[in-house]
């Protein structure tokens, strides 16, 4: 596997060939205002994008759960080719699952169908809203829904379009199955193999897993097979580890900072955070491991084979928490896990990724020419801060820092990684829970990243947006609407 001895943090690979520049997007004046939303299922289709689920308050710690009413509960379509914002009712029988924050998606771009997995919400209005992980696998035709409503839904420039949900149900396909109850993993395809690796995840149940929190301590795989009666999972099988995460050195003494208390009676936990929030466990079943992930980053990656060539892969980055045998409030994940066709995921020991473990907005590239894996972070929330050119470790749970850093994953082709963080900076606290949108006129390969190589030489060239997430402001955060532009100039020479 792709994997070898990473740099110390104070060797250096040559300079990065490439620069980026991020900037606030203009629209055009009548273009209708983006939805503020974080933490939802995302397609994009000739440019036209389309949002499934999330959440449109901020960040859940200022509630301690996640109420019905900050709930996305339309389908949220902007083509800003035509500046028409359609908000589509979601059918009855939907209605709570689709309107679920942190669920795994796939967007299937060869038969335009966007796959939506679990999530997390509430089922019920009464009560609590009964909050569950749900164990539905809804498939929508993306395609067949944009034709249907820009032939029978038109509107001029600037445009808000309330669109019935009987529009949806004739182009939504739902069934259920127990594989996939669960929120914060990750879905990603690799084409190697035409699968899918759903990485990590928890089903969590009750207001922030009151009453019920399990992990998958596992990746799953497998190919979604679609038809008249609806998706369904295809040649199914899963990855387990025995491997466990080691707590760093300099991040000994952030489980003592002022305000944590933690305590365990059997399988129930008690935390309560230096704010003063207190928040209850059941975790029945419960261990360390390197896969008791969740809310984390994967992506696609190239793997180089020499000569220019080069195959599909998968990483997956970062997710909380880490659990210790003692009462710990616990600490975000270091060592990335890769997938290559055909193989069994390898976890990257030898190297840590500091910066941005939560899922956030990022960037994958790759250079043939050089054979070197470029994943670009943008912001998000992080274990480890930057000071005075050092990595300073952050206490756990809430303690970890929203931050405004962009950072660069370079993987040799030998195996080495580094990270680097650029002058570069996000223009406020973004990224978390958002995405990054590819331009589609941008040159990528099969699986999607960007060919660096394939760019103009010297040329700024736009090469993607980020879209939404959480903004994290002095009093509080919130579901954000901003739109930025990615620009990117890479080297004269590869």
């Amino acid at each position: 596997m792709w994997l070898g001895r990473a740099l110390s943090v104070l060797a250096a690979f040559a300079a990065l060939p490439f620069h980026l520049q991020v900037k606030p997007a203009t629209l055009p004046p009548d273009m209708p205002a983006l939805p503020a939303l974080h933490s939802f299922s995302f397609a994009q289709e000739h440019g036209v994008w389309v949002f499934v689920g999330g959440r449109t308050d901020g960040n859940h710690f200022n509630q301690h759960s996640f109420p019905l009413e900050g709930a996305n509960r339309s389908v949220q379509v902007i083509n800003r080719l035509l500046r028409v914002h359609w908000k589509v009712a979601l059918p009855a029988g939907s209605a709570f699952s689709l309107a679920a924050s942190n669920a795994q998606f796939h967007y299937d771009e060869k038969h335009g169908k966007l796959y939506i997995l679990g999530g997390y919400g509430a089922s019920s209005t009464s009560g609590d809203g009964k909050f569950i992980t749900f164990d539905t696998l809804s498939a929508i035709d993306v395609k067949g829904l944009l034709a249907d409503l820009e032939r029978n839904y038109p509107g001029r420039p600037g445009a808000v379009i309330e669109v019935p949900a009987t529009v949806l149900a004739s182009r939504l396909k739902v069934i259920h199955d127990e594989r996939v109850r669960l929120a914060g993993g990750r879905l990603e395809y690799l084409p190697g193999e035409d699968r899918c690796y759903l990485f990590f995840g928890h089903d969590c149940t009750g207001p922030y897993c009151e009453k019920g929190q399990r992990y998958s301590f596992e990746i799953r795989s497998f190919q979604i097979a679609d038809g008249p009666a609806g998706p369904r999972l295809v040649g199914y099988k899963t990855f387990g580890t025995k491997q466990t995460p080691v707590r760093p050195e300099d991040c000994e003494e952030t489980t003592k900072a002022p305000g944590f208390n933690l305590t365990v009676h059997g399988t129930q936990t008690r935390l309560r955070t230096p704010g003063g929030k207190v928040f209850v466990f059941s975790e029945p079943d419960d261990r360390p491991s390197q896969f008791r992930r969740r809310d984390l980053n994967s992506a696609p990656v190239r793997i180089p084979l020499g000569s220019g060539a080069s195959a599909p892969g998968l990483a997956a980055y970062g997710g909380v928490f880490t659990k210790d045998e003692k009462p710990d409030p616990g600490l975000a994940y270091l060592n990335p896990v890769y997938v290559a066709a055909g193989k069994a995921p390898v976890i990257d020991v030898s190297f840590k990724k500091r910066l941005s473990q939560y899922e956030t907005a990022l960037l994958p590239m790759y250079s043939a020419a050089r054979g070197t894996m470029h994943t670009v972070f943008f912001g998000g929330i992080s274990q480890y801060v930057v000071t005075g050119g050092q990595y300073q470790c952050k206490p756990g749970f809430d303690g970890f820092p929203f931050i405004t850093d962009i950072s660069v994953l370079t993987r040799q082709p030998d195996g080495r990684s580094m990270e680097t963080v650029l002058a570069e900076k996000l223009p406020e606290l973004l990224g978390t829970n958002g995405v990054f949108i590819p331009e589609t006129a941008a040159p990528h390969f099969d699986n999607g990243v960007l060919d660096l190589d394939g760019l103009p030489p010297q040329k700024d060239v736009l090469i993607g947006r980020i879209f939404g997430g959480i903004r994290k402001t002095e009093s509080g955060s919130m579901a954000s609407n901003r739109l930025l532009e990615v620009w990117l100039r890479r080297d004269s020479h590869p």
